[in-house]
């Protein structure tokens, strides 16, 4: 089994999110809130 991430806003934001999709989704399918997230300060990772 594989992984992988994408990764949005700072990496030394003080606030992190895990956001996390089905097998049946892709990383792409959290683009929007991740970039609100980043724009609130918060790294995100999918």
């Amino acid at each position: 089994m594989s992984t992988s991430a994408s990764h949005w806003g700072s990496p030394s934001a003080p606030r992190r999110a895990l956001l996390i999709h089905g097998m049946s989704m892709c990383s792409n399918s959290w683009e929007g809130i991740a970039q609100l997230l980043a724009a609130d300060g918060k790294g995100s990772s999918s």
